[in-house]
């Protein structure tokens, strides 16, 4: 089973159940589509080389990602339909250069609460 299938049905699931969880989703959604400020989010549809690979935007929108000096936060291995987020900035039209990578799910003040109980 794909690995962003789980988290794509939990999803759909807390989003038919509890009315205010899409409201958090889309502003997270908000906030990291934000290429400009250096913030960029989506799921990697390509991976063209050890150093580029292509997203996906939550607007549609595809990129080329120079992932070259980028540092990878946690256990990310690039691969298609990996939902990721980006800091870095721009270089030109759809071409964004990263120097962190996150999962999009990654350690939140809520995932840290539970851990620690």
């Amino acid at each position: 089973m794909n690995e962003s299938v789980i988290p794509s049905r939990l999803e759909s699931l807390l989003e038919r159940n509890f009315p205010f969880y899409e409201s958090v989703e889309k502003r997270k959604q908000e906030v990291w589509s934000s290429p400009g400020d250096g913030l960029l989010a989506g799921i990697i549809t390509n991976n063209i080389s050890d150093t580029e690979l292509i997203i996906e935007d939550y607007h549609g929108v595809k990129w080329i990602i120079d992932i070259s000096s980028a540092t990878f936060r946690g256990k990310i291995i690039p691969k298609v339909d990996l939902r990721i987020k980006l800091i870095g900035h721009l270089t030109g039209n759809k071409y964004f250069k990263a120097n962190e990578i996150r999962l999009w799910e990654g350690q939140g003040k809520m995932r840290r609460v539970f851990k620690n109980e």
